[in-house]
């Protein structure tokens, strides 16, 4: 199954500001960590997320020296996490989607990016394990009693295998 980064509709909100898709709301939080306000602004015009992607890339050309780059590497997990949880939260289909995936290891087929995708070798594929923990926290605040008995049963099974 595939989750692509697509406009989606409803668009979702993070506070007061709505964002038409995961990309827009993480390069959105860049820029701003960056203090690079303009650019910030400047993605949430564009209007789908691979034109977000594109124009980031050009845009992180010109500030890789930027002094506050190594805060923003060490929050773009955490940022990343929150925009894939608004995004399903926000939008019950997908939500839906995700949660049909059960217990699959989930990778993001990404061509060229080895930090968030998962399909080039010596990939860290951190947007699956994203994947995976937003449905796996989504599954367990949900559960009933009656799902917890067959999980635990599920799980003891398992362990014997």
């Amino acid at each position: 199954m595939c989750i692509r980064d697509r406009p989606i509709s409803p668009s979702w909100k993070s506070t007061s500001i709505q964002y038409k898709s995961c990309s827009h709301y993480y390069h959105f939080k860049k820029f701003c960590v960056l203090d690079e306000n303009e650019k910030a602004e400047e993605i949430l015009k564009i209007v789908s997320p691979t034109e977000v992607y594109e124009a980031a890339k050009k845009m992180e050309e010109n500030i890789k020296n930027n002094p506050n780059w190594s805060a923003w590497e060490e929050q773009k997990v955490n940022v990343m996490r929150t925009a894939i949880r608004l995004k399903f939260i926000q939008n019950p289909n997908l939500m839906q989607k995700l949660l049909l995936t059960g217990d699959k290891i989930l990778i993001e087929d990404h061509p060229t990016d080895s930090f968030w995708g998962g399909s080039l070798h010596g990939s860290q594929n951190n947007l699956g394990k994203l994947l995976m923990a937003v449905s796996y926290t989504h599954l367990r605040a949900h559960e009933t009693s009656l799902h917890l008995v067959c999980r635990l049963l599920l799980e003891k099974k398992k362990k014997k295998i």
